[in-house]
């Protein structure tokens, strides 16, 4: 089970290696989980099933370290409404 506010690891399809991120948000569906997250090196979110997440190793933080400038609005309600989370199969970005 994934907290929020603990950071993760999530293997995105565009990219090659697993994103550092941090869970902003889940929300429960039937027997699905799903989370939104915010990636560390660019503050993108991502709506993503919470079994394609696992724990990020210190050394996955150190190699994949938290860019502020994208971190500014983190406390906005934007970023953790669980009205903008729907069910996927795979990490997507969320639609506006």
């Amino acid at each position: 089970m994934v907290r929020v506010n603990t950071i993760q690891k999530i293997v995105i399809p565009e990219c090659n290696s697993p994103c550092v991120c941090k869970v902003m948000a889940k929300r429960t569906f039937e027997d699905t989980t799903i989370c939104m997250v915010k990636l560390h090196y660019n503050g993108q979110l991502y709506l993503c099933p919470e079994d394609q997440l696992e724990r990020a190793t210190p050394e996955d933080r150190k190699n994949d370290k938290k860019n502020e400038n994208y971190w500014r609005n983190e406390y906005e309600i934007s970023q953790r409404s669980i009205s903008r989370i729907y069910l996927v199969n795979s990490p997507v970005t969320p639609y506006p």
